[in-house]
């Protein structure tokens, strides 16, 4: 939480301790980011930390750094971005003797297979999505096995593998509870839904359009409510049913503007 945090950072300052300071950063980077889905207070934090990890050589922070810039940039719908700071944490992973080395390798077989899916390219997204699951077993995260679940499902998806798409997503389906992660729903959610749809599966997708909207509105974060909204707008459209669709489309306008508001593309051009 905030209060760790900020602990963190005054000890990592009192110790001059520049690994520390980064990770400080880092994690309060995240912090804003993903607990409060404030994407610019996380890329100023996150870009704090970039100089005082290659100081202290910190790799498995320097890694970790980039790969968490990528995650804000796909969800400020800046693909090229996203993709070039997952390479940059593929350019500074740790030695592959470093405990967390399959770890940090997960985020960047994330990243780049969540590239090539939002940018149509299925065959190359699987290339790195279907390794991902080996290396999340290897790395013991239940939340990387999901990511690579969904991603694969996605792929297949694009790829018009139907059948093999409802393999993967029901896989990721059957954890989906016991994730805690508020990116790896969202993600899920981006991926799932617009499957559903396409397949005219309209109960199913509204079910999963309403928890991103509600886990939005529980946790306040503006990107779960506008996914959410928006896959709700286009389920009422499909049904044809134009009182709901308009007022889903008004709450996704809304969403839309805070997020990507001139005031924040200024900033986060700024930050970069």
């Amino acid at each position: 939480d905030t209060t760790s945090c900020i602990e963190m950072l005054k000890i990592a300052q009192q110790l001059k301790n520049d690994s520390l300071l980064a990770t400080a950063y880092n994690w309060i980077g995240s912090n804003f980011g993903r607990n409060q889905g404030n994407n610019i207070a996380a890329l100023e934090y996150y870009f704090k930390a970039i100089p005082l990890a290659e100081k202290a050589k910190d790799m498995r922070r320097l890694s970790s750094v980039y790969f968490d810039i990528s995650g804000v940039y796909f969800n400020l719908q800046n693909n090229e971005a996203g993709l070039k700071y997952a390479r940059k944490g593929w350019e500074n992973l740790p030695d592959k003797s470093h405990p967390l080395y399959d770890f940090m390798l997960a985020q960047y077989q994330r990243g780049v297979s969540t590239y090539y899916i939002l940018t149509n390219q299925p065959d190359s997204a699987l290339r790195y999505s279907l390794p991902m699951t080996e290396t999340s077993r290897r790395a013991k995260s239940l939340l990387f096995e999901f990511n690579s679940m969904h991603l694969n499902g996605a792929a297949y998806a694009k790829a018009n593998e139907k059948e093999l798409a409802d393999v993967y997503f029901r896989k990721a389906l059957a954890v989906l509870d016991s994730i805690r992660s508020t990116q790896g729903i969202l993600r899920f959610g981006i991926n799932y839904i617009p499957f559903l749809l396409a397949n005219n599966r309209l109960a199913d997708a509204k079910v999963q359009a309403v928890r991103l909207l509600n886990f939005g509105e529980e946790l306040g974060i503006n990107d779960l409510k506008l996914a959410g909204a928006g896959y709700m707008r286009q389920v009422f459209d499909s049904l044809q049913n134009r009182d709901s669709a308009y007022y889903y489309a008004r709450m996704e306008a809304e969403f839309n503007a805070r997020i990507f508001s001139q005031n924040n593309i200024n900033k986060t051009q700024a930050l970069a």
